[in-house]
């Protein structure tokens, strides 16, 4: 299995990215290449470029401000995935790490891409206005 890391530095308070980071059902709002996220219980449907991506809930700790999932369904051929986005305090703000293990390994640069696109465009939108 393989893990990467992922991070961005955002001048915004940490509570306040919290607020959009932990909202499991609000990726759409921010993640490039999703065109719809549907929440079925402990689970968001993902649809992005004619694929479907299902993904778990692991659990948040909001203390910590760490949010935990993984693919669990879709059309992906994965053996394993799970991720989870930190909020970490810092001096000019805060700094948003995704950390994600998976398997197989070949699907390693493809993931750090995206999540560091999608981290990216988050800072861009942070960087714009409120947090909502």
């Amino acid at each position: 299995m393989a893990a990467g890391e992922v991070a961005v530095s955002v001048a915004r308070p940490a509570a306040e990215v919290w607020s959009v980071v932990s909202d499991f059902g609000g990726i759409g709002q921010w993640m490039p290449g999703i065109d719809a996220c549907e929440l079925r219980g402990d689970d968001r449907v993902l649809s992005l470029g004619g694929m479907t991506v299902v993904e778990r809930d692991l659990g948040v700790d909001p203390v910590r401000r760490v949010a935990r999932y993984g693919i669990v369904g879709g059309d992906l051929a994965l053996t394993r995935h799970e991720a989870s986005i930190e909020v970490l305090e810092d001096p000019a703000g805060c700094r948003i790490r995704w950390s994600f293990e998976v398997e197989p390994d070949e699907l390693l640069g493809v993931f750090q891409q995206t999540y560091q696109r999608a981290l990216e465009a988050l800072a861009a939108r942070l960087a714009t206005g409120p947090a909502d």
